[in-house]
């Protein structure tokens, strides 16, 4: 996947995230990064 095929201006997504997402395109979207940068973060489980 490119960058012209993902949208990576979403809001709330960092230049870190998009950069993430880029070279691992499996996760498709710098919005996903962010989604696991924050549940990993937590002391919760989210089985």
């Amino acid at each position: 996947m490119t960058d012209s095929l993902m949208e990576t201006n979403a809001p709330g997504c960092t230049p870190d995230s998009r950069a993430v997402a880029t070279r691992l395109a499996a996760l498709s979207h710098p919005a996903r990064i962010e989604i696991l940068k924050y549940l990993s973060a937590s002391n919760s489980c989210y089985c």
